[in-house]
């Protein structure tokens, strides 16, 4: 995904997919210790302080057409995984 859009977008709207990314691959360790939660919530952190990023991209866009807001609850849901954990 990331070579795909290198070029055409800004880099911080890539910074903010890589550590996305970053998340989702972290969340599918096998195990999870108390340093691999922390990274975790530092990426999620990171992804919620740029994410300002790819709306200024109009790259969140909904079934219905471009979307203002992030209130998508899989995204909401990032945000309880070391409760569930």
């Amino acid at each position: 995904l990331v070579p795909t859009i290198v070029g055409v977008t800004s880099p911080r709207f890539i910074h903010v997919i890589c550590v996305l990314i970053d998340f989702i691959y972290k969340a599918q360790a096998p195990t999870f210790t108390h340093s691999s939660l922390d990274s975790m919530i530092s990426s999620l952190d990171e992804f919620h302080a740029y994410k300002h990023f790819v709306l200024g991209a109009e790259a969140h866009t909904g079934s219905s057409g471009l979307i203002s807001h992030f209130q998508i609850p899989k995204l909401k849901s990032f945000n309880s995984f070391t409760y569930l954990i």
